[in-house]
């Protein structure tokens, strides 16, 4: 079970589709970007993901960034919703918060950071203030995530 989640979740980062989950047995479901897969440094595996719709157990409203413990989800499915990095939204320092073992990331392009340098509003980061990831073709730095657990 945790290595399908895992590898729905790899898949979903390298075409960046969104995501419906359960989580932590939740009758309501959630609707996130999945934009970050790792170990953390005590071995649990987790998603770091910006949710877009559905339940939120916290007094929290709109649309934020969530880390989610994948032994802790109770059923995923890939949407045919596709979406863009959250650049703007803090990407960059979500993943350099992260600690433990990367095991698929999304991956920005040049040319993404650069439609964000010219349109990134005043006070918000530009292109030239942010760490250049890793670049692959698949969008994705991909480790291990496709490998059964």
């Amino acid at each position: 079970m945790l290595s399908d989640i895992r590898r729905t979740i790899a898949s979903s980062i390298h075409n960046r589709h969104r995501l419906f989950i359960r989580y932590n047995g939740q009758v309501h479901a959630r609707v996130i970007e999945p934009h970050l897969l790792y170990r953390t440094p005590d071995g649990i595996l987790a998603l770091v993901a910006y949710q877009v719709r559905g339940y939120q157990s916290s007094a929290r409203r709109g649309t934020f960034w969530r880390p989610f413990q994948l032994d802790r989800i109770d059923s995923i499915s890939a949407t045919d919703e596709t979406f863009s990095p959250r650049i703007r939204q803090g990407y960059e320092t979500v993943v350099a918060l992260t600690r433990g073992e990367t095991m698929a990331k999304l991956v920005v392009t040049p040319e993404e950071y650069g439609s964000i340098q010219r349109d990134a509003p005043r006070g918000e980061t530009s292109r030239t203030d942010l760490p250049r990831p890793a670049q692959s073709k698949q969008g994705i730095t991909d480790q291990e995530s496709l490998r059964a657990s």
